[in-house]
């Protein structure tokens, strides 16, 4: 049995089982349909990405912090696509999307307070 196909499993027999937050893995896709799952989807601007990574203090460039955003939503896409045949930001398969930007951390995290309780 592949990781894919066991993280799969073991992502929908959590979901069944128990309240839980899961983080990529196409679980959007995969609990698609289940009941009581909210699928989120939070985004920003490239800019405020960029601003939010060089806030950590790393020892990158804009430069290279950019590069380095850029790399990793060609990796999460691709990973996304070849799984599911499906694209990563279209917000058809999520229940609801957030831009950080504009609500900021605190505020996405409000609205998700908020939101839950009609799942």
């Amino acid at each position: 049995m592949t990781t894919v196909v066991l993280s799969a499993e073991i992502i929908r027999e959590l979901a069944k089982a128990e309240s839980c937050i899961i983080l990529g893995r196409c679980a959007n896709y995969l609990l698609a349909g289940h009941p009581n799952v909210l699928r989120l989807f939070i985004h920003a601007p490239l800019e405020a990405r960029l601003a939010r990574v060089a806030s950590y203090s790393l020892a990158w460039s804009q430069r290279e912090v950019a590069r380095h955003i850029r790399v990793e939503d060609k990796r999460r896409a691709a990973y996304y696509h070849y799984y599911t045949g499906e694209e990563w930001r279209d917000t058809a398969g999520y229940d609801l999307s957030l831009d950080s930007e504009a609500l900021g951390e605190d505020g996405c995290v409000e609205l998700v307070r908020r939101f839950l309780p009609l799942f």
